[in-house]
């Protein structure tokens, strides 16, 4: 009779599994170009400029677009005897274009996402673009599944010589695509950008020590700060974001012997400027 009852049991058991309404699971949707939100996207900002070594975040994200998505599926018990495969997430790929500053960079130091710095295959500039591929997949998250950045770039030092990115050119379809000049910028050329539809903040460390007064020796850099008479000389003299001073107008022997003493008594600056500031 004890059998019996087990035998009993377990077919009950069995039939009720079999009859068991199967648990419904409600599959995430993908988010749209028009879905994501970057840090900051805004035409009216000023553009920032530097001297020395900087961090730059909060860049401006001047372009995004060229999304794909890929459907993150995984197979979950359903029952004793069933089972289904069900979404999870999306990871998204995508292009964007970000800038940071007026250039002209002398040195690309390194890149941070989230403000953890994230492994990528070079730093140098060849010309006036420093080609890199950033591979930090697991970086913002390194659970199932996992969160990250990962795919190739091409970071512009913001010259008046500096080529149009063919990436974008392609994108947009435009043969006589604008290079951006002189602005130091990151295009990101279709990257793998995480699972949510908000990208993680991305900045730069980079190094600026204009040299316009012609110092020798290399005394406009100043242990990683930009010699502060060249700086001065260069926001008195710039054309295009600075005081627009004839150099005629200026006594540049003094300058030059000023920025000497400062390389002899080690004194540079390192400095972001984001503030539009007018003088008379």
């Amino acid at each position: 009779m004890v059998w019996v009852a087990i035998v009993v049991a377990l077919v009950m058991a069995v039939v009720g599994e079999l009859l068991r309404p199967k648990p419904k699971f409600n599959d995430p949707k993908p988010s749209a170009v028009g879905d994501f939100s970057f840090p900051t996207a805004d035409a009216s900002r000023v553009i920032p400029i530097f001297f020395g070594t900087c961090k730059m975040q909060g860049p401006n994200v001047v372009w995004f677009g060229d999304l794909t998505i890929i459907t993150l599926k995984k197979k979950v018990k359903t029952g004793w005897f069933s089972s289904k495969r069900i979404v999870t997430g999306y990871n998204y790929y995508l292009g964007v274009q970000l800038v940071y500053a007026y250039g002209e960079c002398d040195e690309f130091i390194e890149l941070r996402i989230d403000d953890k710095v994230a492994p990528i295959s070079t730093t140098a500039f060849t010309g006036d673009v420093c080609s890199f591929t950033i591979n930090a997949p697991t970086i913002l998250d390194n659970d199932d599944p996992p969160n990250g950045v990962k795919g190739p770039c091409k970071l512009y030092k913001g010259t008046f010589t500096q080529p149009p990115n063919m990436y974008l050119s392609a994108i947009w379809d435009e043969p006589d695509m604008s290079a951006f000049r002189p602005l130091l910028h990151l295009v990101m050329e279709k990257c793998y950008l995480g699972n949510t539809d908000t990208p993680p903040p991305i900045s730069i460390i980079a190094r600026r020590c204009p040299n316009q007064l012609g110092l020798t020796g290399g005394r406009h850099n100043v242990n990683g700060d930009s010699n502060i008479a060249c700086a001065v000389y260069e926001v008195m003299t710039n054309n295009m974001w600075g005081r627009k001073i004839p150099e005629d107008k200026i006594d540049v022997d003094s300058f030059i012997a000023c920025g000497n003493t400062l390389a002899d008594e080690a004194l540079g600056i390192s400095m972001l400027v984001q503030t539009a500031m007018l003088g008379r």
